[in-house]
């Protein structure tokens, strides 16, 4: 994990906001929860009332992107790294091999 993944993991355990590169951390409050975005992508929010994570490439097959993913899952589900994805011939995978969907992957999160 790289420092803009890890200090994006802190702004949402900490529900702050944060612009940190490339990335940004936001806060919507009449939600309940915590966004990242990658540019000007929505790639994750976080329900502090129901303790759900929704990702999403936003069609954006890249590598910062998949980083970025990769991170929040690590640091907010308890799989132990179990749920990442990774890409092969173009293609994105979960790491059990199913073929990622990108329109919005839901997870239990660890508050």
């Amino acid at each position: 994990m790289n420092l803009t993944d890890h200090d994006m993991c802190a702004a949402i355990k900490s529900r702050q906001s944060a612009n940190i590169g490339n990335t940004r951390v936001t806060q919507n409050t009449a939600l309940q929860c915590g966004e990242v975005w990658l540019y000007e992508t929505r790639i994750a929010r976080f329900s502090y009332v129901n303790g759900l994570i929704e990702l999403t490439n936003g069609g954006h097959y890249t590598e910062t992107t998949k980083r970025r993913l990769n991170a929040l899952l690590d640091m907010f589900t308890n799989s132990g790294g179990g749920q990442g994805i990774y890409s092969s011939g173009g293609q994105w995978f979960w790491k059990g091999g199913e073929p990622w969907d990108e329109t919005g992957i839901l997870a239990r999160f660890l508050p």
